[in-house]
């Protein structure tokens, strides 16, 4: 005899018993109505009826007559103190970019008996990273921490982010509608940082190199660096602000360089060459080097390169100088982000908070 465990009353009774592990029915609480059951899940009232009886007899629910079903004190007790739960990071960025924020999830969660830390990632396949969130939502953890980006980079389902009642805490820009707890390092901060740095370097003839696809985030940055050398009475020229979609950074088999590359080495063949190139992040900054190496143009004799967000997902190459750069404390991020979402599981009514988390310099050999 072949039992089948995907039938519409074994469905309903695994996502009540998630329910009921999750403590988001705990012991004594009555369950919804048959009537209400029917509705949230669009079934009939037999399979109601049939998921109710399934789960009478695993001993988890009560039914008490003229009252309705209840958790009940001892089974579910039993189950719930042997549970673990999942706390899961789900991230766009490239694989091994993700890890640091794993660890720092992991950091958090410590050594919990009750959860555990999981990790879903798309390796910046931008199109797949979407239906990844629905899928892992579909999964009813214990709590997710997202990395989240601006929607012209990815648009997520904020609709469906916000009437989830899966606990959340977001790192990075983006879904702005959507009140969580969120961890982030604003680039505008990290620009002026930078070209803090750089003016006090002694430079005074800058270029920009903007990558990935347009968004708020990049105009922030980029009217952030404007903005500082205006300050110190320096203009930015048009020409020698450098930009590339990056659309083969978020490609299924993504190359984070080879945009901007291209675009560094056409504005070298155009005789665009400022003493010192700022890029947003790492990946940009990669592509310079790159593309001087190519020109035989010295790093930082003749040309200095600063990234203002450092990234882990490429190796460079041993003759490439290291970059000077903002430390991203991608691990400190997932920590943060982590015991914001351990208080909110305990405390749902909580008050979503931002955390901006510290710029701080990690200086190289590039500038």
């Amino acid at each position: 005899m072949t039992t089948t465990t995907n039938t519409k009353p074994q469905r309903l009774t695994d996502r009540l018993k998630q329910d009921i592990l999750n403590r988001k029915l705990r012991p004594g609480d009555p369950l919804p109505s048959i009537r209400a059951l029917m509705n949230q899940d669009e079934v009939s009232k037999g399979t109601v009826v049939r998921a109710l009886k399934l789960l009478s007899e695993s001993g988890l629910v009560e039914h008490h007559p003229c009252r309705g079903y209840f958790v009940s004190n001892s089974e579910s007790d039993q189950l719930v103190d042997n549970r673990v739960s999942q706390i899961v990071l789900v991230s766009l960025a490239l694989d091994r970019d993700l890890i640091p924020y794993y660890q720092g999830l992991c950091n958090a969660v410590g050594f919990q008996t009750d959860m555990l830390p999981g990790i879903y990632g798309c390796n910046a396949h931008a199109t797949a990273y979407p239906e990844m969130i629905s899928r892992v939502l579909r999964m009813r953890p214990a709590g997710m921490v997202i990395n989240v980006v601006p929607e012209e980079v990815v648009k997520l389902n904020t609709q469906e982010l916000a009437q989830s009642d899966v606990p959340m805490a977001f790192i990075g820009s983006g879904c702005e509608s959507v009140r969580v707890d969120r961890v982030l390092m604003p680039m505008d901060m990290t620009a002026r940082r930078m070209v803090q740095y750089a003016l006090e370097k002694g430079y005074r003839d800058f270029g920009i190199l903007s990558q990935s696809p347009f968004n708020s985030d990049q105009a922030a940055w980029e009217h952030s660096v404007c903005d500082t050398l205006a300050q110190a009475g320096l203009a930015m020229p048009s020409t020698q602000i450098i930009r590339a979609h990056g659309n083969h950074g978020y490609a299924e088999k993504p190359d984070p360089v080879i945009d901007m590359q291209q675009a560094v080495s056409h504005a070298l063949a155009q005789g665009i060459r400022p003493r010192v190139l700022i890029a947003s992040h790492d990946y940009p900054a990669i592509s310079a080097l790159r593309a001087l190496r190519q020109a035989h143009i010295r790093v930082p004799e003749q040309v200095a390169v600063l990234s203002c967000f450092s990234c882990f997902g490429y190796d460079q190459e041993p003759d490439l100088p290291r970059l000077t750069t903002i430390h991203s404390q991608r691990d400190r991020m997932g920590e943060v982000a982590g015991q914001c979402l351990l208080q909110r599981i305990k405390n749902p009514e909580i008050q979503a908070c931002v955390h901006h988390m510290p710029i701080e310099l990690a200086l190289g050999e590039s500038g």
